[in-house]
């Protein structure tokens, strides 16, 4: 009878050895987060007793090395330092007994050790001698180490032998491969060229003669597309200039010949390489010979034609292809012919030629990206009805992206069509009509929630279109697109409150931070236009999110800043208590631009006042007491920063001049000064005389049940604010965003109880006309 061989439980289970075995067993045998964090600290312990112990074995320091490996991917703390393991990793570097003891310890030195840490400076023998040494796997552990570890100091240690011929040449195609990758690592920059890069140029070792003749005398297809990027790096990184026309033009045929030698359409990524160095080849030198643009024209022609499916390097391909045609002048116009076809085979991937026919979304965003590289009069008129009529409804689609990309391929055909986007998203919120939904909405969503969710994502879209604008290339000065953002900001902050009715005090925090960071990225000038804008416009509805982005905008992009205190402190007693901590944030930042302190804490004392006042004529006067606490408090902070003059430390400790910062460092000032011994301002005439008339109330005739509500509210459940998830997904083919239909109007008006929602009871009042069923796209075809 035959014996049944079983292996090891260590083997099976994927670990090295059975003391690796023996610590997965217990690290997925916890059974809570904090004892996997406790048999992860004892397993560092242990490894730090192991590798403090003289001449150690190898096979021991490679076999704690794996499990401190496995330690720093599963570890949930990474406050333990794993570096005390460094000098193991390279003494097992250079000394190990096997191939596999050393690549180990590699491993490990390329994990866990920074870039430039000084103990690259003892690799660099190691390396050296590695890289000498006639055995194959020696060099590739090597050449494995630069790539993965490359230093300044390394750089002119090895780039001599890496550029000789014993490695260039080598027999072995990996060897060559590794060897010119670690060749661009340590000499060349990858990405955009910075000042530092044109003052003092970088240089590549292999000169470009040496790296055409490896272009067309290397067979293997992996090394070659090296060779490609090689060559494509140097001219990026200026290590060669292309100074003579006829310089240009022989690389352009070399690269031509050769890639006419070989089938692309197998090696994707070889044709990519190919594509990505004609396009900087074409930059460098220019290309105005007809025969040279014949033959590149071919050769694009020659590759896309017969492909089946356009994703993949395909797409890659294609896109390579839309960016380098409008450099080339006049291509045959068979080049764009075959493009456009492309595109619309891409647009409409059905043959009905159906206008309901959506393509997938990373087909839709290809194709959206390949006409935006296009000149836009090459495709316009070319495109049939049925493909311009897919491109507008990605302003319907839940994807920001694919929206995105058609706003800014609209604005590149008009800037005008942009506003005409915006103007119908302000009138769906101001007549409650054409509301967009999100992916997430479900039918089973409650109708009240569902406007509120409708009118958060119009808004959203809304405040997308000025997005795009702000962001283009338009050939006007930042000053006056920062006021026409401004404008329009307002205008829809508006429109947002109406919609939402004036019972409804909440700030719009998702647009708010959206419109700051649009002004962070965009010039000095742009944000002082936007901020002047923004206050040229009456508050007069007195609505808290227009409050709060004056006060933003105030705090660091304003001229007038006399105009602008005067300004906030008219929204300042109006405004609710979290509204009013930014504006007073605001008022302390514009006192150290020079503004008049006393209105200011006038105002503040005032702002104090008139909350007692409110509090008394309130129903629920335990929850507005503890507002007006945080309001008088907050004055009397702010007062007391003034009067101290202590203004100008409040701002030279804030890390930014926003208001979060500047509140901050207000209440920090203000403790650390308290504790000094200075004593709190005291209260002005007025607040006195306010307090004296207005005593506080007793506890007896405080009231801690449930008040009573209005007969008008008694069959009413009071609404209750909901939490909106904001994460947004990428939709699977077809799927649009939902609109509020007609039924669903009908149904949320003869509701008479308010339901769980936000919505302001004056909302359903103001809905006068029924929901258009037809969607914002199907108004505004392409003509």
């Amino acid at each position: 009878m035959s014996r049944k061989i079983t292996l090891p439980p260590y083997l099976t289970a994927g670990a090295s050895s059975r003391l690796h075995h023996a610590f997965l067993v217990r690290f997925h045998d916890a059974a809570s987060r904090q004892e996997e964090d406790a048999i992860i600290e004892s397993e560092i312990r242990r490894a730090k007793e192991v590798l403090s112990v003289k001449a150690q074995s190898t096979a021991k320091i490679a076999e704690t090395l794996n499990i401190l490996l496995q330690v720093g991917m599963m570890r949930h703390e990474c406050e333990t330092r794993m570096d005390f393991a460094l000098v193991s990793a390279l003494q097992l570097a250079e000394r190990g007994l096997s191939i596999r003891e050393r690549r180990v310890g590699y491993l490990y030195l390329a994990e866990m050790m920074p870039l430039n840490h000084e103990m690259g400076l003892l690799m660099i023998n190691t390396i050296y001698k590695d890289l000498s040494s006639p055995k194959v796997s020696e060099i590739m552990l090597a050449l494995g180490a630069i790539i993965n570890l490359p230093s300044s100091d390394l750089s002119p240690a090895v780039t001599p032998i890496l550029s000789s011929k014993t490695l260039i040449r080598h027999k072995t195609p990996a060897v060559r491969q590794r060897t010119l990758e670690a060749l661009i690592v340590l000499n060349l920059k990858s990405g955009p060229r910075d000042l530092e890069d044109i003052i003092r140029p970088r240089s590549f070792p292999l000169p470009m003669s040496r790296l055409v003749k490896l272009l067309r005398t290397e067979e293997d297809q992996s090394v070659l597309a090296v060779v490609l990027r090689a060559i494509r790096e140097t001219l990026s990184n200026a290590a060669h200039r292309i100074n003579e026309e006829a310089e240009g033009k022989y690389l352009l045929q070399q690269v031509l010949e050769v890639a006419s030698k070989i089938d692309l359409k197998r090696e994707g990524i070889l044709a990519l390489e190919f594509l990505r160095l004609l396009r900087e080849l074409v930059d460098q030198s220019g290309l105005c010979e007809e025969d040279l643009l014949v033959a590149v024209s071919s050769w694009i022609e020659e590759e896309l034609k017969d492909v089946e499916r356009y994703d993949g390097w395909a797409a890659a391909f294609l896109l390579e292809t839309c960016i380098l045609l409008p450099k080339l002048g006049q291509p045959r116009s068979t080049t764009y012919s075959l493009i456009i076809s492309i595109l619309s085979m891409i647009l409409l991937p059905t043959s009905s030629g159906s206008t309901s026919s959506v393509p997938p979304p990373n087909s839709h965003i290809l194709a959206l990206r390949c006409l935006l590289a296009l000149p836009h009069h090459l495709w316009d008129g070319q495109l049939r009805e049925a493909e311009m009529n897919v491109i507008m409804e990605g302003l319907n689609g839940p994807d920001s992206t694919i929206r995105r990309l058609t706003l800014n391929l609209l604005f590149q055909l008009s800037p005008e069509l942009l506003d005409i986007s915006f103007t119908n998203l302000i009138n769906s919120l101001r007549t409650l009509t054409d509301l967009s939904l999100p992916l997430g909405a479900t039918d089973d969503v409650p109708l009240k929630q569902k406007l509120v969710i409708g009118i958060d994502e119009t808004a959203r879209r809304a405040l997308e279109v000025l997005e795009v604008q702000a962001e283009s290339t338009e050939q006007a000065e930042n000053s006056t697109k920062g006021d026409r953002f401004g404008m329009a900001v307002v205008q829809l902050i508006a429109a947002v409150g109406e919609a939402k009715g004036r019972d409804d005090q909440s700030v719009w925090e998702e647009g708010l931070r959206r419109v700051m960071e649009t002004v962070r990225t965009h010039p000095r000038d742009f944000a002082e236009a936007l901020t002047s804008s923004i206050f040229n416009n009456p508050n007069e509805d007195k609505d808290p999110s227009l409050m709060v982005l004056r006060a933003s905008t105030a705090c660091g992009y304003i001229r007038d800043t006399q105009g602008v205190a005067h300004s906030l402190l008219e929204d300042l007693p109006e405004a609710k208590t979290s509204v009013q901590e930014s504006i007073i944030a605001s008022l302390v930042s514009l006192i150290a631009k020079g503004v008049e302190s006393a209105p200011v804490v006038e105002g503040l004392r005032v702002t104090a006042a008139r909350g007692g006042k409110y509090i008394r004529k309130a129903s629920s006067a335990l929850r507005l007491h503890s507002k007006w606490l945080t309001r008088k408090q907050r004055c009397q902070q702010a007062i007391a920063i003034i009067e101290q003059d202590l203004v100008d430390q409040v701002m030279a400790s804030t890390k930014s001049t926003s208001l979060s910062d500047v509140l901050n460092a207000l209440s920090t000032i203000h403790d650390s000064t308290l504790k000094q011994g200075f004593p709190l301002p005291k209260p002005s005439a007025s607040f006195t005389s306010v307090t004296a008339k207005s005593p506080p109330i007793s506890a007896s005739q405080l009231r801690y049940d449930v008040y009573d509500l209005p007969k008008a509210l008694r069959s009413k459940e009071l609404p209750r604010r909901n939490s909106r998830d904001d994460n947004s997904m990428s939709p699977p083919a077809g799927q649009y965003a939902a609109i509020l239909s007609a039924a669903d109007f009908a149904a949320l008006t003869a509701e008479s109880s308010y339901g769980e929602t936000n919505v302001s009871p004056v909302l359903t009042d103001k809905l006068a006309d029924p929901f258009n069923t037809e969607a914002f796209g199907a108004s505004h075809q392409y003509t």
